[in-house]
């Protein structure tokens, strides 16, 4: 099998920019795929009109799965090259329910977006924002910040184990 072809799409829904992926193939789930961004547009512009859709909506269970990654390292005390093995949890919904998540989490990004700038924090919380670019560049925007800054705290927080324990119950 080849690696999935991935293209990125924005689409708008109501006063909402939905970021969608589609691939070159889907997922095994327990429905069949919406591979067409028409008709995914169109039902989460359903959606929106009518949201006892939502409310009547019968979500399906997730699928879990681990993906193993390689990573490599220098050992200091071995003094050579070494790998390790992360092994990384991967839920996927069913395709209908991803429909669903995509417009929700486009709308409490456009909200969130909005709270921020009215509460002037819009420049502290600079990770996985759309608009911002990447971590990287928002790592170096913090790093300049600190050099012209007289005095400032970092704080530095991974939330990811937290999820992933979630992820496992």
């Amino acid at each position: 099998m080849g690696a999935k072809r991935k293209k990125r799409y924005i689409v708008r829904v109501g006063d909402f920019e939905v970021p969608l992926i589609k691939t070159d193939r889907s997922y095994p789930q327990f429905d069949n795929a919406i591979l067409d961004l028409g008709r995914q547009t169109a039902k989460m512009k359903e959606m929106l009109e009518r949201p006892e859709l939502v409310t009547h909506h019968q979500f399906l269970p997730v699928v879990l799965r681990e993906k193993i990654f390689l990573k490599m390292h220098f050992d200091d005390k071995a003094k050579r090259l070494k790998l390790d093995k992360k092994i990384r949890p991967i839920v996927e919904v069913a395709h209908s329910d991803s429909v669903i998540f995509s417009l929700y989490a486009a709308m409490l990004n456009k909200y969130y977006e909005q709270r921020v700038a009215d509460i002037g924090i819009k420049e502290v919380a600079t990770a996985y924002r759309r608009g911002r670019g990447s971590n990287i560049e928002a790592s170096k925007e913090v790093i300049d910040q600190v050099f012209l800054t007289k005095q400032c705290w970092i704080i530095k927080s991974d939330f990811v184990p937290q999820f992933s324990s979630q992820v496992q119950r």
